[in-house]
């Protein structure tokens, strides 16, 4: 599984177009997809785990609605590389810190939307990589993995300076945002 830090640098890969599709799909259904999310039946969950999901569908349902707004916002962001993936972590370790314990109760409704996007029924394979790996990021921000950054590891930022070629370019710095 990987750690916040991962999640929201694979996050970052994904280019605007691929992030605008995934969220102008998941908004124009929402209803249909947190309901989805919250009682389908699909890879993850068998019938026994389906009629309990329904019965705590009045639960899950805000959460996951919240839930799912929070990464239709992130698949939203603009900007490079380094800049995207020190905010999508930001915003994921807000909405953990927002949500608490509440939240573990989305991170089955996540984790089982990632495992049953169709593509191409969906959406395109594009598309549904960036939903994939948003969705990941929250899951790994609710369940609180990783460091916070700057305590255990290097900022990602950094890191990605390290690999980049040099190219005689200035780049803006990452290492004081947020």
């Amino acid at each position: 599984e990987l750690s916040l830090l991962d999640a929201a640098g694979i996050a970052a890969e994904h280019d605007a177009e691929a992030g605008l599709d995934a969220a102008a799909r998941v908004f124009a259904s929402r209803l249909a997809v947190s309901a989805f999310a919250c009682f389908g039946r699909g890879c993850g969950r068998d019938g026994q785990e389906v009629q309990r999901a329904k019965a705590a569908f009045s639960d899950s349902g805000p959460i996951a609605d919240v839930l799912l707004r929070c990464v239709v916002s992130a698949l939203l962001l603009e900007g490079n590389r380094e800049f995207r993936a020190t905010e999508l972590e930001s915003k994921a370790r807000a909405v953990f810190r927002t949500m608490g314990s509440d939240g573990l109760v989305g991170v089955s409704v996540l984790r089982f939307l990632s495992r049953n996007i169709g593509v191409p029924r969906d959406m395109p394979a594009v598309a549904a990589a960036a939903l994939r790996s948003h969705l990941n990021l929250f899951i790994a921000a609710l369940e609180n993995k990783g460091p916070a950054r700057g305590l255990a590891r290097p900022s990602i930022g950094n890191a990605l300076k390290r690999k980049r070629p040099a190219t005689g370019l200035a780049s803006p710095s990452v290492d004081n945002v947020g």
